[in-house]
């Protein structure tokens, strides 16, 4: 609910606005319960209850900002729409989503199963680590997705193939540093986790080499989806998932 809350955000084109709920509000609240509560020594339990409790803070937020910024005929009257096509795309793109969450974490489980706890943990770090190099895609898309989706449906094809080419290599410029920083300096960002966590050095190096050249592909997946290819986009989501399987395993 969160992620279409700021989804519709973004759609009338207030990107900063839809980032502040999610990416500043939620986990300070979420802190400052963690502290409420039990001054920083909570269970699980507990931390889930304050998580869940932040979350719906920041839905709430979510919502009373959009409609502040949405247009006002948006809530003028009820919109037709041929819910068929809208049925038909939202399974794709619900399928699309929920492989990209199960790719986030069935790595790590698939390593815990296949080579216990402890290398998981290690796994699981280093992954961490890698998820902060593709930060110029996640940027990017988040301007990207509602300007193709018009470029595309106004049937302006030589604009959105120019603004793909600026996005690939904004997103290409940006991640190239960063994914050569987590190469150098692998042993020291894993330390700072724990001298223990040292070990998982080449775990990173493989996942950042991997972050790089899906960034260097550019915006692909946004491209799929706001173009009405979403059925592709999940084909391929679904085939990388069984695919990280099999990788982490290895």
């Amino acid at each position: 609910m969160q992620q279409l809350a700021e989804a519709r955000l973004r759609a009338v084109d207030r990107l900063t606005l839809a980032l502040i709920p999610t990416e500043l509000l939620q986990p300070l609240l979420i802190g400052a319960f963690v502290l409420a509560v039990g001054r920083g020594r909570i269970g699980a339990e507990a931390a889930m209850a304050c998580t869940v409790a932040a979350s719906a803070v920041t839905l709430l937020a979510s919502a009373q900002a959009f409609r502040q910024a949405a247009p006002a005929e948006l809530f003028a009257g009820p919109v037709r729409h041929d819910s068929r096509e809208w049925r038909r795309a939202s399974i794709g793109l619900a399928l699309f989503s929920t492989t990209m969450l199960v790719i986030g974490q069935v790595d790590v489980v698939v390593a815990g199963l296949a080579f216990g706890p402890e290398a998981a943990a290690g796994y699981a770090i280093a992954s961490r680590i890698s998820r902060f190099i593709p930060f110029g895609l996640t940027a990017v898309n988040l301007a990207f997705g509602p300007l193709a989706a018009r470029l595309f449906h106004d049937g302006r094809t030589r604009e959105l193939q120019r603004v793909v080419g600026w996005a690939a290599a904004g997103i290409l410029l940006t991640t190239l540093p960063l994914g050569a920083g987590a190469i150098v300096f692998r042993e020291p960002l894993l330390a700072l986790f724990g001298p223990e966590f040292v070990e998982a050095g080449g775990v990173l190096v493989i996942l950042a080499v991997g972050r790089l050249v899906n960034a260097a592909c550019g915006p692909t997946a946004t491209l799929l989806t706001m173009s009405g290819n979403h059925r592709d986009a999940a084909s391929v989501a679904l085939a990388s998932a069984l695919l990280d399987a099999v990788r982490s395993s290895c």
